[in-house]
């Protein structure tokens, strides 16, 4: 027994505890990477295959009625009018998916974020792994839609640097919301059922994505200002081809408001709620 406790080194020397307080975030977002790997071909297939359809159906199909109709809108042909606001719709629908049910399976169903919370990964790191993760999944959505999007000729290789970051920003200020919101929610996830329906859903419908926002009745134009895809749609058009925007820096203020008021809510409620 002696030579037992003579060898001894105690958990801090088999185990550095402050690699997981400096790295925790990275190690949850790899943490849910792989715990997601299993389903990255649906994840993909969805994020991308979604969008593909609709640019098909209604960019190509409808788009051709509109164009011999119609003649331009803003300027553009519909393809190039319509491939912006869905590859801002992929961004932001990548960033929901991981900052939705994922929140509430980590605090309510399979707890992970309290066995994560009992190393010295905090709650602050935690919110922030998922985040970079979300980010992960839109940076990958968003690239491979942007290179499609090429090839159909609705976007040119110059733009897809610019619409990505832009798709970075739009997923990170939403995924903030929606991770706060989500923190908020125990047990069922019926909540997060209303707001896909009733939020997440109208904004892809509502947003100019399929018409210019002028030809919308006045209560929708209202409305849109309020949406982060119809900010991050504009800019994303202003960026694809010149679409003149008078209101471009209300776009990005709004849109950075979105992200910090989201952070501001959702950091203290992972902490409050680990702590319990």
């Amino acid at each position: 027994m002696s030579d037992v406790f003579t060898n001894w080194q105690g958990a801090a020397k088999l185990v550095d505890p402050r690699k997981p307080a400096r790295w925790g975030s990275i190690y949850v977002a790899l943490a849910r990477g792989r715990e997601s790997f299993k389903w990255w071909l649906p994840m993909l297939a969805y994020g991308v295959g979604h969008p593909v359809l609709y640019l098909m159906s209604i960019g190509i199909g409808l788009g051709t009625l509109v164009s011999k109709n119609l003649g331009l809108v803003d300027g553009v042909q519909y393809l190039t009018f319509l491939a912006p606001a869905l590859l801002m719709a992929s961004a932001l629908q990548a960033a929901v998916d991981e900052t939705s049910f994922v929140v509430l399976q980590g605090f309510s169903w399979e707890k992970s974020f309290h066995a994560m919370n009992q190393t010295a990964i905090g709650g602050r790191q935690i919110a922030n792994g998922l985040m970079i993760y979300a980010m992960f999944r839109v940076l990958v959505n968003s690239l491979v839609y942007a290179i499609i999007l090429v090839f159909f000729g609705a976007l040119s290789w110059a733009a897809i640097p610019g619409m990505i970051l832009l798709a970075l920003l739009l997923g990170l200020t939403w995924g903030f919301v929606f991770m706060a919101y989500s923190s908020y929610i125990h047990e069922e996830g019926d909540m997060l059922v209303l707001a896909m329906r009733f939020i997440v859903a109208p904004m892809f419908m509502f947003s100019g994505t399929f018409y210019e926002l002028k030809n919308l009745p006045p209560l929708v134009q209202d409305i849109a200002w309020v949406s982060p895809l119809w900010h991050g749609t504009e800019l994303a058009r202003s960026l694809s081809y010149g679409s003149p925007d008078p209101f471009t820096l209300w776009h990005y203020v709004i849109l950075i408001s979105y992200g910090i008021i989201g952070a501001a809510f959702a950091y203290p409620q992972f902490m409050k709620r680990l702590s319990r």
